[in-house]
């Protein structure tokens, strides 16, 4: 039973990115802070910030199509009174 205790809690270090806590690494039987768990540490970090940089870049992303669309209709040069609603929504959403 503790055996299947110890492999649960180290699988959970190996796959987890949120959190690497002292009581996962106690419960991996890994009493002593050494490389192998400041390795868990780092690998979360960096999952975390990976992810922090993909939703950087999918926003980015979001406001350069519509950076493009706001930029289409003003070379229009149509004066406000005459654009359509989508042309109107899509001003408003930059």
């Amino acid at each position: 039973m503790m055996a299947k205790h110890q492999a649960t809690a180290w699988n959970t270090l190996e796959n987890h990115e949120k959190r690497c806590s002292a009581g996962l690494i106690a419960g991996a039987d890994m009493f002593k802070l050494n490389e192998e768990s400041l390795g868990f540490a780092k690998r979360a970090k960096e999952a975390q910030d990976a992810k922090l940089h993909e939703k950087q870049l999918r926003a980015k992303d979001i406001y350069d199509s519509l950076l493009q669309k706001v930029e289409a209709i003003r070379n229009k040069n149509l004066p406000p009174e005459k654009w359509t609603s989508v042309e109107l929504n899509t001003a408003q959403e930059m």
